[in-house]
């Protein structure tokens, strides 16, 4: 980055960060605090270091999310400050007790629980639970399946209830064929791909200038770095979705499961 341009980034995130802006797509979220506005102004001035480091120099959450919005980096899975999730029950994990011998592949008859998790495990219904039905990157071949199928279901699911009748179904086809009768390999080629650009075309553009305000603002997440893998969750107090009582997550530590569940602002 030019330093004029460090400097009008600099000028456009002062306001944000100095005087604790309210977030820009949402009035009922609370503004940043002093915490994250610190953060905020170690990441602008580090960022013009980062062309004389290599990709080993540790960076901050702070820096790796301002970096990625200069850049106009697309926001998602394994770009930026989207890291891979880190877990404990990993393939490794699950291979250590039941890949019994250790061909990389978990058998029916080498599982030990009911058939409805072998099911859903193994993701690609080939018969067994393989280290891709645990990938769920954009590299893997299933994840990309699984995309394209979702693209085409919307393109198909006039009434939006994310299931496709008889009528719905004769109806894209008709759109599709036009004035043929049949479709052939290149049509299916060229309708998953007109349907993938459409997807891309539905994105709306949003000026760098917006993103680095909403950034800031704290609409696009957090600059604290979260908590690791095995560490405890902080603790929190929270409305419930009525607005009768309140649910403060240690009051469930020891005596249950919790899931937390963070919603995409996609």
């Amino acid at each position: 980055m030019r330093m004029h341009h460090l400097f009008a980034v600099v000028l456009l995130a002062l306001p944000a960060v100095s005087w604790a802006d309210p977030p820009v797509t949402s009035k009922d979220v609370p503004a940043p605090g002093p915490v994250q506005s610190r953060l905020w102004l170690e990441a602008i001035f580090q960022a013009p270091l980062l062309e004389y480091c290599d990709a080993s120099v540790p960076r901050s959450e702070a820096l790796r999310m301002l970096v990625a919005v200069q850049r106009g980096q697309k926001l998602g899975p394994g770009v930026g400050w989207y890291d891979p999730s880190r877990r404990r029950h990993d393939w490794a994990w699950l291979a250590t007790r039941l890949d019994r011998d250790g061909n990389g592949r978990i058998l029916r008859k080498e599982f030990t629980g009911a058939d409805e998790w072998f099911k859903q495990m193994d993701r690609d219904r080939d018969g067994a639970i393989t280290p891709e039905d645990l990938d769920w990157s954009e590299s893997s071949d299933w994840v990309r399946r699984d995309a394209q199928s979702l693209r085409l279901l919307r393109n198909m699911d006039q009434d939006g209830n994310g299931r496709i009748d008889d009528a719905e179904w004769l109806a894209y086809f008709k759109k599709m064929t036009g004035e043929k009768t049949t479709l052939n390999a290149e049509d299916f080629r060229d309708i998953l791909a007109a349907t993938e650009r459409g997807e891309k075309g539905k994105a709306k553009k949003v000026s760098r200038e917006i993103w680095l305000q909403c950034l800031l603002a704290g609409d696009l997440g957090s600059p604290l770095q979260g908590p690791r893998v095995d560490q405890a969750a902080p603790d929190f107090t929270l409305s419930a979705q009525d607005g009768k009582k309140k649910i403060t997550l240690s009051d469930y530590r020891g005596k249950k499961p919790v899931v937390l569940i963070f919603g995409s602002f996609t």
